[in-house]
């Protein structure tokens, strides 16, 4: 069996990655893959796409939907929140009012619970068949995104666009920290490790429209990635993935981006999101042949 490393990457942008030539993303070989679209909010969704990428199935299977992290336990107070959605939606006013007065808070004091991680999915994962196998800081898998944004004062897109160079900084320092803890996990027994950061992500909603910041993020994050493939064993294949772009507006594009640093044919890279399940187990098991 072979090593396989994934690292995902949020909101990896392929052309942004080929326009600066990132080496240490791009590897051997890189593509632009397919991703998934939820016709409800017009884009793709983070905690949708990661699901599917470790199941290899689409949403309406999997079961987890866009907003999963701030969707309430309770089936009363989740139809009160997405009557609420609609209506921000339609009024930015109203979005900023709910913002300020963060109703959220008020009602997780009473005891009410959000389902930030899912307990049960009724298909498989990636993890359930090959093993020993690492997931670490997966959306809605094994990482609560809505303790995640506490944590870094996201509240909303506004919010954080007014208030980007401190969400930037805690961003930054909460990533440095799972990238240490990553190089600590490497050192356990595994045929699979797959990571997920979400610095990428955060910092091009808030920083779209400022290149020069983008280019740095992304110049930072490809030499933290580079040293922890030069911390990986031998021989590991590593793939880099993404769940979706970002387009010039600070809205997710809808593509992702593959990397793998080792000579594939053509005929076996992975199409869409949906093909990468499949593309490792197949990987690890050697059922497709590496090119010298």
């Amino acid at each position: 069996m072979r090593k396989v490393f994934v690292i995902g990457l949020d909101c990896l942008d392929y052309y942004i990655v080929e326009n600066l030539n990132c080496k240490e993303f791009l590897q051997k070989v890189h593509k632009k893959l397919e991703t998934i679209i939820n016709p409800e909010v017009g884009e793709p969704s983070t905690e949708e796409i990661w699901i599917s990428i470790i199941t290899g199935v689409p949403p309406e299977v999997h079961k987890v939907r866009a907003g999963q992290a701030k969707r309430w336990k309770s089936k009363t107070l989740q139809k009160f929140r997405e009557v609420l959605i609609k209506i921000e939606k339609k009024n930015r006013s109203v979005e900023r009012l709910i913002s300020k007065l963060r109703p959220g808070k008020f009602f997780e004091k009473l005891g009410f619970e959000k389902t930030g991680i899912v307990d049960n999915l009724p298909v498989k994962t990636i993890f359930d068949i090959v093993k020993p196998s690492i997931a670490y800081s997966i959306p809605v898998y094994n990482e609560d995104l809505n303790k995640y944004w506490e944590l870094i004062g996201w509240r909303s897109r506004d919010y954080a666009l007014k208030h980007r160079e401190i969400i930037a900084k805690r961003a930054r320092e909460y990533f440095l920290k799972e990238v240490e803890e990553t190089l600590k996990l490497i050192k356990n027994d595994w045929i699979l490790f797959f990571v997920h950061y979400q610095y990428i992500d955060d910092i091009s909603h808030m920083y779209y429209d400022e290149p020069e910041i983008i280019e740095q993020t992304y110049y930072e994050v490809e030499e933290i990635i580079k040293n922890i493939k030069n911390n990986l064993p031998k021989d590991t294949v590593v793939l880099i993935v993404s769940d979706h772009g970002i387009n010039d507006i600070g809205l997710h594009a809808p593509y992702s981006f593959f990397s793998i640093n080792v000579k594939i044919d053509e005929k076996y890279l992975p199409k869409s999101v949906l093909d990468l399940k499949d593309f490792i187990i197949n990987l690890i098991y050697e059922k497709i042949p590496i090119e010298d």
